[in-house]
């Protein structure tokens, strides 16, 4: 029988705290001549948002300070436990193989879809698992029952399975990717890919920052695990029954009130002026980025020659600044890609500079604050191309810092920002051409459009900056916790399933209502997609075919259809249009009751046409009945494009309202199904034909059992309150009139099948 999930519903406290679990601290630790510890601030952008997170609940991180030695880990981890938070302490060894040899020179390439740079060794591999195993120890430590984990990136994918196994199912664990999560193809590649995947499905939430990345690991939870999600959801098995995980973009913002007012300060504004009087030129072009061969600078530089050489009006007329902040030093192939960096900064100034000008200004060194903060507001364009790139919060300070003003960005397409930066001139970083073209529409874009694309970009960074981002994702793992409680009490356990069973084997009359989209089959972005297969056929026909039984597929499909999928099934009864017709066995019989007068489709279907044309992948199917806007495939995880779902959200409400409007007077009713916005025939009810269909039956059936996944069902479940010869179950987790929910068509299937077991 399906999984059940009375053990796996997590539960947190409103005064538990959040225990930030990431790989480093924000601060790191380092021992002076003298033999005394000194801590200064780490860099990140995940460090600087996580530590203005707002809210009531109280904060506590537990993470990597850097190497300590063994004589001074006493001090270190009562220093930083005065300071508020709690050490992962790692040997010097252990952490080279964990972090410069497994995170980075495994996971880090196969996850930015670069896997000729991945290697793995097995001792990095066993290093990080060690790694993991103290991680969670160190949350096992200092965790109290009503906590939640908050688990940071790719260095940490064991720690969901480790901190399951040290402390169960009530503890509430989110995880949040902050590198790209790859295609399936790129991520089997990775050794070990199933147990890093199977431990991350042990989290409660799962967040990544944009829809690509969710289609992608909703891909591989089904082509590696076998688990297959539903609309960001899916349950897991487990040895204690099902566990239910929610996944969903959220993309990281910035503190933006810190580089928007910051960019404004009289400090600022004459570091600004100085640094544009220094440089002497009518443009100034700004990159900054860490010394990563997903960052592109190679790309970068190249494009830059080619821009001068294509167009020599620019020549000394405007000038690169290019930072590049230093990274993983020791490594040999980031020591190679700085030469490069180095190489063809010379030959731009050797080939093209002057006394005077240099085409190009290279720094190879961090940044301060105030530093930065200047260069982004003294530059009149903003340069950021990686070759891949989880976010780049860079981009977003950019804007920040121009919010009221003028500066374009330029962005490439492979940044997670460029899915949210819409008015950025965007450009593909491969393609020097694209980058030249991208520069120079950037250059030339009067002031007042320049001015408004920032406006636009700039109110929503404001909106969904960091501590947006931080309150969205405890309130999704919230929701998960709360749907994880309600599954628990409404689930069809396996106890119930066994008196479920039992009372169909002990029935003189047996009758089987089912739905079929999203109940026995999938949902498909079209749907024409969602045709039975093989196993359903098969089953369907057992069902009919045992004595005394009734089996009954009643759904709001079109009879056509139904007829070519499921006609050649012996004994099954249907139901099309919600039960407008009725299938005797060899024709489509109409139902009397149902208002014949259709003319009133020539308006709804004008209406929906209009909103069609605003919502790309929605579409109308038009049926005998009715008439139905489909708007699945707009926000599908599977979908080439994907929209924004509160964009599609109010533009199907404005169409119900007018459908509402238009149609007001006329014999319809407008229901809404699973993302389908649905106008039929009035009469058109699966629950009246349910109860048409218990009259005209010779005998009266002693066990019914209905199920169905949307609100078309609800009248089914009502018309069977109160019998105790029926037993209702609602698909998904939601408020219904059934008396118990299955998670999807899977488990449908499985408690079908047990009603052939003898």
């Amino acid at each position: 029988m399906a999984a059940t999930a009375t053990a796996t519903a997590a539960t947190t406290s409103a005064a538990g705290r959040v225990l930030v679990v990431a790989n480093r601290l924000p601060v790191t630790a380092a021992v002076k001549p003298d033999g005394t510890l000194s801590f200064k601030p780490s860099s990140g952008g995940l460090v600087t948002g996580l530590s203005c997170m707002r809210g009531s609940r109280e904060l506590l991180w537990v993470g990597w300070p850097g190497v300590v030695p063994p004589e001074a880990e006493a001090a270190a981890g009562q220093q930083l436990r005065a300071m508020g938070f709690h050490p992962v302490l790692l040997s010097l060894a252990l952490s080279d193989l964990f972090y410069e040899g497994y995170c980075n020179g495994a996971l880090w390439p196969m996850f930015h879809s670069m896997p000729m740079f991945s290697k793995t060794e097995d001792n990095e591999y066993k290093a990080y698992v060690e790694a993991n195993e103290a991680f969670a120890e160190a949350v096992c430590e200092v965790y109290r029952p009503g906590d939640s984990v908050w688990i940071q990136d790719y260095h940490l994918l064991l720690l969901p399975h480790e901190l399951r196994r040290r402390l169960g199912h009530s503890v509430a664990i989110g995880f949040f990717l902050h590198i790209p999560f790859p295609h399936a193809d790129v991520f089997r590649l990775l050794p070990h890919h199933s147990t890093l995947l199977e431990s991350v499905l042990q989290a409660d939430f799962v967040g990544v920052h944009t829809m690509d990345y969710v289609t992608n690991f909703a891909t591989c939870m089904s082509r590696v695990c076998g688990v297959t999600p539903v609309a960001g959801r899916a349950v897991v098995p487990t040895e204690a029954g099902g566990h239910l995980i929610q996944f969903a973009a959220l993309p990281l913002g910035i503190d933006f009130e810190r580089y928007h007012l910051g960019a404004k300060t009289e400090k600022a504004q004459a570091l600004a002026a100085n640094t544009r009087r220094h440089l002497g030129v009518e443009k100034i072009v700004f990159s900054v980025s860490r010394l990563d061969y997903t960052k592109g600078v190679p790309h970068c530089l190249r494009a830059m020659n080619a821009f001068f050489q294509t167009n020599p009006e620019w020549v000394e007329r405007l000038t690169l600044v290019l930072v590049v902040v230093p990274s993983r030093t020791r490594v040999e192939k980031y020591a190679e890609l700085k030469k490069e960096i180095e190489r063809l900064v010379s030959e731009i100034n050797g080939q093209l500079g002057t006394l005077l000008w240099s085409p190009v200004i290279y720094m190879y060194r961090s940044l301060g604050f105030d530093e930065l903060l200047a260069l982004y507001a003294c530059a009149d364009v903003g340069l950021i191309v990686p070759l891949r790139d989880g976010m780049n919060l860079c981009a977003k300070e950019y804007v920040a810092a121009h919010a009221d003003g003028q500066g374009v960005l330029v962005l490439g397409n492979l940044a997670g920002a460029a899915h949210e930066m819409l008015e950025a001139v965007i450009v593909n970083p491969n393609s020097a051409e694209s980058i030249v073209k991208g520069l120079k529409e950037a250059l030339e874009m009067p002031g007042p459009e320049q001015e408004a694309r920032n406006k636009d970009m700039a109110k929503r960074l404001e909106t969904n900056d960091i501590h947006a981002w931080t309150a969205a994702f405890m309130q999704n793992l919230e929701e998960t916790l709360a749907m994880q409680r309600q599954m628990a009490v409404n689930h069809l356990d396996a106890a119930q399933a066994d008196k479920l069973v039992q009372a169909f084997h002990n029935a003189r009359s047996r009758l089987l209502v089912l739905d079929y989209d999203g109940t026995l089959v999938p949902f498909s972005d079209m749907p024409s997609g969602a045709v039975p297969d093989e196993d359903l056929i098969s089953l369907l026909g057992a069902l009919a075919a045992l004595p005394m039984t009734r089996v009954l597929i009643l759904s709001g499909r079109d009879r056509l259809t139904l007829a070519a999928w499921l006609g050649k099934v012996p004994k099954l009864r249907m139901a099309a249009e919600h039960g407008c017709y009725s299938w005797t066995g060899t024709e489509w019989e109409v139902e009397e009751s149902v208002m014949a007068n259709t003319t009133w489709k020539s308006v709804a279907r004008s209406r929906m046409q209009e909103t069609e044309k605003l919502l790309a992948g929605s579409l109308i199917e038009e049926k005998e009945f009715s008439i139905v806007f489909h708007y699945r495939a707009c926000t599908s995880q599977s979908a080439t494009f994907s929209l924004d779902r509160g964009k599609v959200t109010k533009a199907v409400l404005a169409l119900r309202s007018a459908l509402q409007s238009t149609l007001s007077g006329l014999p319809v009713q407008i229901t809404d199904a699973k993302e389908a916005l649905e106008v039929k025939a009035f009469g058109a009810s699966k629950g009246a034909f349910f109860l048409r269909l218990l009259h005209k039956l010779e005998d009266d059936p002693d066990f019914v059992f209905a199920v169905g996944d949307d609100n078309t069902d609800e009248d089914v479940f009502e018309v069977c309150e109160g019998h105790n010869a029926c037993h209702t179950v609602r698909v998904g987790f939601c408020a219904s009139k059934a008396t118990h929910n299955l998670f999807d068509h899977n488990e449908v299937r499985k408690l079908l099948r047990r009603l052939l077991q003898s």
